[in-house]
């Protein structure tokens, strides 16, 4: 492995962490709150077409050309878990 593969994998996993912690913090934010009005609906289906296709892209990527992009899958898959989980609580907490 080059050194600048290992530095891209360093780099695309801080920011892969980063990204997770900022949309679990969110997560956890309305969850704790019981409260979705800042949330848009539509915003969100957006948000969620472009986390997939961004995960399936990457994936397609791992599988051409090997684990350069696998801190962009890690990051596309956690956001589409938090925007699901956010759009649970959504419609959970819509009163």
């Amino acid at each position: 492995m080059s050194n600048l593969l290992i530095i891209s994998l360093v780099f695309g996993m801080i920011s892969a962490t980063f990204v997770t912690l900022g949309f679990t913090y969110e997560s956890y934010n309305v969850f704790k709150s019981k409260s979705s009005e800042t949330l848009s609906g539509g915003s969100l289906g957006l948000q969620i077409v472009a986390a997939t296709s961004g995960a399936i892209c990457a994936g397609i990527n791992i599988f051409n050309s090997g684990i350069d992009n696998v801190p962009f899958l890690i990051t596309n898959i956690s956001i589409l878990l938090n925007l699901i989980a956010l759009t649970v609580m959504k419609y959970k907490y819509t009163i």
